[in-house]
């Protein structure tokens, strides 16, 4: 299976149209987006801009339905309240009403699978998981992948699936 990544996306509404052209020329099979749509620096009070690139994703949500959606943290950020480099209070109102839109037409979670891999913003280390997961439930994917999607709050630490840096010292990755 040929899956396309839509990487952080951080205002550039282009991304989904490339994305587009590439899914209706059978590039691929599948479409992953580890979202970060909100943010880019100095864009802040582009309100405009933030809408478009909502607006851009929501359209190819609909186009695509099959299209997997994982939180990054620039978009939890305006759910939860939570001040990340870049964030606009201007846009606050706009992203969260647009991400409000997204969520009813796109399967937006932290973590998804297809086959044996998993996708993420971040990604899943095994400390993570020992730590909310219960330790007899390790080995069974599917539990442990609906036990993270459960989360809320304790996303927010550097450990998580929308923060993870594995190329940080995480050699133990789920």
């Amino acid at each position: 299976m040929k899956v396309l990544i839509i990487p952080d996306v951080h205002l550039k509404p282009y991304l989904f149209e490339q994305a587009r052209k590439l899914m209706h020329q059978d590039m691929a099979d599948q479409v992953v987006c580890l979202m970060d749509l909100a943010d880019d620096w100095d864009k802040q009070y582009n309100i405009e801009l933030y809408a478009q690139t909502y607006d851009t994703a929501i359209e190819f949500a609909k186009e695509f339905p099959d299209t997997l959606w994982c939180y990054g943290n620039h978009d939890l950020s305006y759910l939860w309240e939570l001040m990340e480099a870049g964030y606009s209070f201007s846009a606050a109102y706009t992203v969260k009403q647009k991400l409000a839109e997204l969520q009813e037409v796109a399967d937006l979670r932290y973590v998804h699978q297809i086959d044996q891999v998993l996708f993420s913003h971040g990604g899943l280390s095994k400390e993570f998981v020992e730590r909310y997961v219960k330790k007899s439930k390790y080995n069974d994917v599917d539990y442990v992948l609906d036990t993270i999607n459960q989360l809320n709050e304790e996303m927010w630490q550097d450990e998580s699936p929308i923060w993870l840096r594995p190329q940080y010292n995480y050699s133990h990755l789920y």
